[in-house]
């Protein structure tokens, strides 16, 4: 019978979807030269896939069912498929024979990074004798052999095959055929070129691995810490503008932290939704564990960015017209360097806009609260004003 795939409790949209997914990111560019049919049934939710154009080989079949299986891995989805082995890329398997392909069973595990799921394809002949991967015929055979893999009756092992019955199917719409057959771009291939390099096992390639990891593990980590850069910028920008309605900066850290715990919470329920009660709680706590610290910093991070976007173009371009504001100073924080020196803070209150603006005066020690003032400001290219500096009580412009 022609390479067939059943699947059963998955909407047809989610189908699509999923399918798409496999043909442009998971199947792209590795060399496939077909099409998949999505056909109708009649039964709600119970779909066939055929293969159809260009040419699919029997492990072709098999590559494809294993990276559909495995994105259906916890899934309330059935799915399973059958083929007559027909070429030379599988040896072992019965000739002339239709052959199941199952999913087997989910086994779940739990490690560091929380709870996982895995599972592999089983392959079963009609007269219920399952197969497995034969490693030691695979190695033996010569280099210039097409076979891609071998296979062996699993010992003591007798599984249920299921034979496929025919039914009705509807012709395939434009948008249920979905083309396989991307070639491999230029970054695809450089990257299938390194990968040949860095694990061919030669003493270059070795080099070359090792040189891959570490410069990409710096460009990575430089691109992080000028990420991180920029966001503590937009941070100290956004605390310089006065507002209408401005909080510190402690309190946005509250808000991000308790942004990340929700989330990570909700993240956790999602997942464990599927799973026995007595797993349910663990999953929470290990998405809490995990997850939470991701969301803040990446939260932190595209706040602090977007903060530089906005508050920092304003406060660095546009005109630099100098204008003076009435201010008395509302608090003092006193506190020091790891050196030893004042590093002095005061919040500043502007009875004109009825704002607070919270600066930083360093080895200043003079202010204390009700004391009047006056703050140096500049209206930014977005038209909101900046706080420069509290003119010095003592030097006064003029005086």
């Amino acid at each position: 019978m022609e390479k067939t795939i059943v699947i059963k409790n998955i909407p047809l949209n989610d189908l699509r979807k999923r399918l798409k997914h496999l043909a442009h990111k998971d199947l792209a560019g590795i060399g496939f030269d077909f099409s998949l049919n999505i056909m109708e049934t009649r039964e709600p939710d119970r779909n066939i896939v055929l293969l159809r154009g260009g040419h699919a080989s029997d492990a072709d079949f098999l590559t494809l069912c294993d990276t559909l299986f495995t994105n259906l891995t916890g899934e309330d989805a059935d799915a399973k498929a059958w083929f007559t082995p027909s070429d030379r890329t599988l040896q072992g398997l019965p000739q002339h024979e239709d052959i199941l392909i199952e999913p087997k069973p989910a086994e779940e595990y739990s490690d560091d990074e929380g709870y996982m799921e895995y599972s592999y394809l089983v392959l079963t002949a009609p007269g219920g004798t399952v197969f497995q991967e034969d490693e030691e015929a695979f190695d033996k055979l010569p280099d210039y052999s097409t076979v891609e893999a071998c296979f062996k009756p699993a010992e003591g092992k007798q599984g249920t095959y299921t034979t496929f019955t025919p039914v009705k199917t509807f012709p395939p719409s434009p948008e249920d055929i979905i083309d396989i057959r991307q070639k491999a771009t230029l970054g695809q291939k450089l990257f299938a070129r390194y990968v040949m390099l860095a694990f061919g096992g030669s003493k270059i390639g070795k080099v070359i691995g090792y040189g891959g990891y570490v410069v990409s593990s710096l460009v990575l980590l430089v691109a992080f810490f000028a990420l991180v850069i920029v966001a503590v910028l937009g941070a100290w920008a956004y605390n310089d503008t006065l507002l209408p309605i401005q909080m510190p900066l402690y309190q946005y850290a509250l808000i991000i932290v308790g942004i990340s715990l929700t989330a990570a919470v909700v993240r956790g329920i999602r997942k464990s939704s599927r799973k026995k009660g007595s797993q349910k709680a663990g999953i929470v706590w290990d998405e809490l564990k995990s997850a939470t610290f991701c969301y803040a910093l990446g939260i932190a991070i595209a706040v602090g960015l977007l903060q530089a976007l906005v508050f920092g173009i304003n406060e660095n371009f546009g005109p630099k017209n100098v204008e003076y504001r009435e201010a008395m100073v509302s608090e003092v924080d006193e506190g020091r360097t790891k050196g030893g020196d004042p590093n002095n803070k005061v919040v500043l209150f502007l009875p004109q806009t009825g704002a607070y603006i919270h600066l930083c005066v360093g080895e200043k020690t003079y202010y204390r609260p009700g004391m009047k003032c006056r703050l140096k400001v500049h209206r930014g290219l977005f038209g909101m004003y900046v706080a420069d500096e509290i003119e010095d009580p003592f030097h006064k412009a003029g005086s």
